[in-house]
């Protein structure tokens, strides 16, 4: 059950990154980074992940992202 709420509690932010990106202009590289990084590092260092790799597809062009471990 604890693996289900802190799943939901890391997915949220991914969702809300995600329209925020369709609803302005489409952001550069390191805008889309700055935007991960404020939506993810508070959650790791609240729930105590010990790493996590984020993924986003924008207009075609693959980011990837890697905190932690």
């Amino acid at each position: 059950m604890r693996f289900k709420k802190i799943s939901c509690l890391l997915l949220s932010p991914l969702f809300i990154f995600s329209t925020s990106i369709y609803a302005g202009n489409t952001p550069k590289d390191q805008e889309i980074k700055k935007l991960v990084d404020q939506n993810f590092k508070p959650l790791l260092e609240k729930y105590d992940v010990p790493g996590m790799a984020v993924g986003v597809i924008q207009n075609n062009k693959k980011y990837e992202m890697y905190y932690g471990l």
